[in-house]
């Protein structure tokens, strides 16, 4: 990191921290605008959730919903993508012989929770498996679609792995679900994106996977994608089958 970009955090001059996966550090401009929210909170609770609040966080989902190119009206805000995982999983329906897919890069708390719900259900869970070293776009695409059944329901595809930090090709991904299965590529409530990046998720699109948790996270929104959290998550749903 830069000296510049370094005075944009209270990070310690003497560590060069690199884990921003794990626990992140906050930009010293995002803490300043906490603690003015949390005075506006102190100085009037009733008002500040009963008035302020829902105009402000609608506010804020025109905003990402702009960001991400998905409609507001199907966005949510949770604490983690761990949350916005469970709760899909919540309102899914399955029957005995359905299945869930997840790869081997999945991150351990999405795949427990699959593998969980898969076992109340009779469900199968279901494990691409993708290589590493010497993960391509092409390895990852082709493990990925060879273990796609007629019995799939959802698919947890991690954008940026939490074991190796590889970028899967999600731009690449998502049609061929669509084809394949004739899921709906109407993603709203049901997408989870990860980036470190200040930048548009329509910038840049990956050509090879990389490592690093660091850097920008690439992704491609579909035109009617919905966002819920930061994570590394996205989800393909079957229409018919989702409470």
């Amino acid at each position: 990191m830069t000296s510049a970009l370094r005075d944009l955090w209270n990070l310690d001059d003497e560590v060069a921290f690199l884990n921003h996966g794990s626990f992140g550090a906050t930009p010293k401009s995002v803490l300043a605008a906490q603690a003015r929210l949390r005075d506006q909170l102190e100085q009037e609770p009733v008002r500040f959730f009963e008035r302020y609040l829902p105009g402000a966080l609608a506010a804020a989902r025109e905003a990402v919903a702009a960001w991400v190119g998905g409609d507001p009206a199907g966005l949510a805000f949770v604490p983690n993508a761990s949350t916005g995982v469970a709760t899909v999983l919540a309102n899914l329906r399955l029957e005995p012989g359905d299945e869930l897919l997840v790869t081997n890069h999945a991150y351990g708390a999405c795949r427990n929770a699959f593998a969980l719900t898969a076992e109340r259900a009779g469900a199968v869970l279901v494990t691409a498996e993708i290589p590493f070293p010497g993960t391509t776009e092409d390895t990852i695409v082709a493990a990925v679609l060879a273990a796609v059944t007629s019995r799939t329901k959802l698919a947890l595809i991690d954008h940026v792995t939490s074991p190796t930090g590889l970028v899967f090709p999600l731009e690449r991904l998502l049609p061929e679900f669509a084809a394949r299965t004739c899921w709906s590529t109407r993603l709203t409530h049901r997408a989870c994106w990860q980036s470190t990046s200040t930048g548009s998720p329509r910038s840049a699109r990956p050509t090879t996977p990389r490592t690093g948790t660091s850097g920008r996270a690439h992704r491609r929104a579909l035109p009617s994608c919905g966002f819920v959290p930061t994570g590394a998550t996205a989800f393909i749903r079957s229409s018919s089958r989702m409470v």
